[in-house]
């Protein structure tokens, strides 16, 4: 459940704390914040978690007189080692003694950020094994960083007004339920993603691969058969919406009110800080593993729980209820037609308004489910740039 932001300029003694700040706000909700500056000149970062456990980082050494800082995660997670000790500590304890070659071989599923004052170097690196990225923008000489994207949206529209989003990105990323890397969507974005990392320093980025270290056991696989939500009262529009504010970007597929209710079982029973496990989305639905990982990390940061992020795309077939998807079907299509009368609609920006008008893009999708998610999508979207400071 943990997460960290954070800034980084070589050239300046300080950095922007009311910026910093604002990032905070989209670390997650329910959770202590930890504010770590002046360890280094120019640098600092903030981590969310638990205050008072041995997950809240960041972790601080000396070594022959020079200063280092970490920050980590791993599947979302700030872990702790088998033996106790910080995942963090454990990094900056290797890299303090071994230097870069000692990130070539990271445990699998980790991520992180380490400050080096001796060299005047920041290393963001993300292993292989890992479902989470760093996302990161330059801005002048400075790099802003965070493990969630809409803190680095938020420093692009504080410098530049507003958010630029690349229009055939977005036609892509509407039609095709396997192109999730949100990130590409948007101008001045830029993402460390598993298996890669770089090195920020006065000269510049430079950029380097990792390896992972197998983690054994732990990376077991579960899946089983997804129930729909069949509760009548929810409004399927006022759910696609909500899954926009908290992924920033259109994001919704037919299989997302079966978390929600998950999540929200876990949150009454009392599970909130522990781990909830899922069962697995079927092969058919189209769906990535990346997708489905990001989808739970993402929607159970809003309600306080860690999602185990080893859900896998199962093969068992869906115990969906049919009235549910057509309900959804319908209203999602019905918002989508009063949506189109108005002549400005984003959506023509988009695609043919003879397509449009004739509903020909849902109809030649002949998969319930999968039309259900592509109407989402284009309602998700018009909302989208109703709501935020965003452009093309």
């Amino acid at each position: 459940m943990n997460a960290f932001c954070g800034a980084v300029d070589y050239k300046s003694s300080t950095v922007d704390f009311e910026l910093l700040k604002r990032m905070s706000i989209y670390l997650g909700g329910g959770r202590d914040r930890l504010l770590c500056a002046g360890v280094l000149p120019g640098c600092a970062v903030v981590c969310s978690g638990e205050a008072g456990t041995d997950a809240f980082q960041p972790v601080i050494r000396e070594c022959g007189g020079r200063k280092y800082m970490s920050a980590a995660l791993s599947d979302g997670e700030a872990a702790q080692m088998t033996e106790g000790a910080y995942l963090a500590e454990s990094l900056i304890e290797g890299y303090i003694g071994g230097g870069m070659s000692s990130l070539e071989r990271l445990y699998e599923g980790v991520c992180a950020v380490i400050f080096d004052g001796a060299f005047g170097e920041t290393v963001l690196i993300s292993d292989r094994g890992s479902h989470q990225s760093i996302y990161y923008t330059l801005q002048g000489s400075a790099m802003y960083f965070s493990s969630e994207l809409r803190a680095i949206l938020s420093v692009i529209e504080t410098f530049e007004g507003r958010i630029k989003v690349d229009k055939d990105a977005l036609r892509r990323h509407v039609m095709l339920p396997n192109e999730f890397l949100g990130e590409r969507l948007f101008s001045g974005v830029r993402c460390v993603r598993s298996g890669e990392g770089i090195i920020f320093s006065g000269f510049g980025i430079s950029e380097f691969r990792t390896e992972g270290m197998d983690k054994g056991e732990d990376g077991r696989v579960f899946s089983g058969a997804v129930p729909i939500r069949t509760d009548e009262g929810r409004d399927v529009c006022a759910e696609a919406e909500a899954m926009l504010d908290l992924f920033g970007y259109p994001q919704f597929d037919i299989y997302m009110p079966s978390l929600i209710e998950r999540l929200e079982r876990a949150r009454s029973a009392g599970s909130g800080r522990g781990r909830v496990m899922l069962e697995g989305i079927p092969a058919r639905s189209g769906l990535t593993q990346r997708y489905l990982h990001e989808r739970a990390r993402v929607i159970g940061r809003a309600y306080g729980i860690s999602v185990r992020s080893d859900i896998c795309v199962g093969r068992e077939k869906a115990s969906g209820d049919t009235l549910y998807i057509l309900r959804a079907k319908r209203r999602l299509e019905g918002m989508l037609s009063r949506e189109l009368e108005n002549e400005r609609c984003v959506l023509y920006e988009l695609f043919d308004p003879k397509v449009l008008r004739s509903f020909c893009l849902l109809k030649q999708e002949k998969n319930i489910p999968a039309r259900v998610r592509l109407a989402g999508m284009l309602y998700q979207t018009v909302r989208w740039f109703e709501k935020y400071n965003i452009s093309f």
